[in-house]
């Protein structure tokens, strides 16, 4: 089978739609499938994120995601119109000069004008509800919901499931993310002693990070010693470095920046505390590396976080953005070490028992079989 991964952002970032598409294409490509990715890349740059293991057709785009996310909602909806439905059209025309079995697309619904200049079957998979700037809020007729109808196949991530079975008739299946807990380790097994408290993302609104440094200031009141460490970047960066030099936090709060995902392990396993502050998520892949290395979680009760972290037992859970139920978590977590290595352990535990690449990859690999027997 030779199939097509048309992954945007699959060579600019790694975040968790990127990962689940490389670990489905290594799981393909290791049972016999051949893998071609379609990537986005900057009009001006190389990929800052190389696809490797892989052929990729670079797809030349303005890639405005960022300064969308920046933007007034309106003008940002306008511009990440923009920005995919020239990633769509110029990846279908690179589509049609060859010949693959199956079109993969990652969370683009967009995608759905093009689909019937594919000569062949579409899956697309989202990473949660479909919604759109443009489609849902500057232009509405209808809803992104209603541009799922073209696709072959609609796979998806987390709870979205049931949102999109009730609204569209096109086969929807699930298939969530994983984690590598070969990779993702407790390290030597050695209880952490200090008090980190760690966040690893995009700095975009939907991390809410304005609220985790809320909290944290608030943490270190009665942790003096305690350390936040920022993993990431994004468009939000400028704003948080300034909320936490207004906070006078300076000196307790590290940006760390980009780290690449082969350095990432031993940031887990330093952690004290892995932190969330999100107003929405999907199937954050972040939790499940965490609690594979062995670091208790504190995450708001949204998306799929509930299916993933057992509160009380492999972390805390707490109300979406209220910093006091943030900042108690937290708080809890770095006043006592039995606490940490307790839910620590049991994280780990539980990552090794349900949360393998292995079984979702194989997952994959049964319904695109369906979507070729159908075709």
């Amino acid at each position: 089978m030779d199939i097509a991964f048309v992954s945007r952002m699959g060579g600019i970032t790694r975040g968790g739609g990127e990962i689940w598409d490389l670990k489905m294409a290594e799981g393909l490509e290791e049972r016999g499938a051949s893998v071609t990715f379609y990537a986005a890349k900057p009009l001006r740059a190389g990929f800052p994120e190389p696809i490797e293991k892989f052929e990729v057709v670079p797809i030349p785009t303005p890639h405005l995601k960022d300064a969308a996310y920046a933007a007034p909602k309106g003008i940002g909806g306008a511009l990440a119109h923009l920005d995919s439905r020239v990633f769509c059209r110029r990846t279908t025309k690179a589509l049609r000069e060859r010949n693959h079995d199956l079109v993969q697309i990652c969370s683009q619904p967009h995608f759905a004008q093009f689909v019937d200049r594919i000569d062949a079957p579409v899956s697309i998979v989202m990473h949660g509800e479909p919604y759109s700037l443009w489609y849902d809020v500057v232009k509405p007729r209808g809803s992104t919901y209603e541009l799922l109808e073209a696709f072959d196949q609609v796979i998806t991530v987390g709870g979205a499931r049931e949102a999109i079975e009730a609204r569209v008739s096109a086969p929807v299946a699930t298939v969530n993310p994983g984690v590598d807990t070969d990779v993702f380790t407790p390290g030597d097994g050695t209880p952490v002693d200090g008090k980190q408290v760690l966040f690893v993302g995009r700095f975009v609104p939907a991390k809410n990070l304005e609220l985790l440094v809320e909290a944290f200031d608030a943490v270190v009141d009665e942790h003096p010693e305690a350390e936040l460490v920022l993993v990431g970047d994004g468009p939000r960066r400028n704003r948080i470095e300034g909320e936490v030099e207004r906070r006078g936090l300076t000196d307790r709060v590290r940006f760390a920046g980009y780290v690449p995902n082969s350095e990432l392990p031993k940031i887990y396993q330093r952690a004290s505390v892995f932190a969330l502050s999100s107003t929405s998520e999907h199937y954050p892949i972040t939790i499940l590396e965490a609690m594979s290395s062995g670091t208790p979680v504190v995450a708001p009760e949204v998306g799929a976080i509930p299916e993933i972290v057992e509160d009380e037992q492999t972390g805390i859970l707490y109300t979406a953005d209220s910093a006091s139920g943030l900042t108690s978590g937290i708080e809890r977590m770095l006043a006592d070490s039995k606490l940490r290595t307790s839910y620590g352990r049991q994280a780990r535990k539980l990552t090794v028992k349900q949360f393998d690449w292995e079984n979702q990859q194989d997952r994959f690999r049964s319904i695109l079989r369906v979507i070729e027997s159908n075709s």
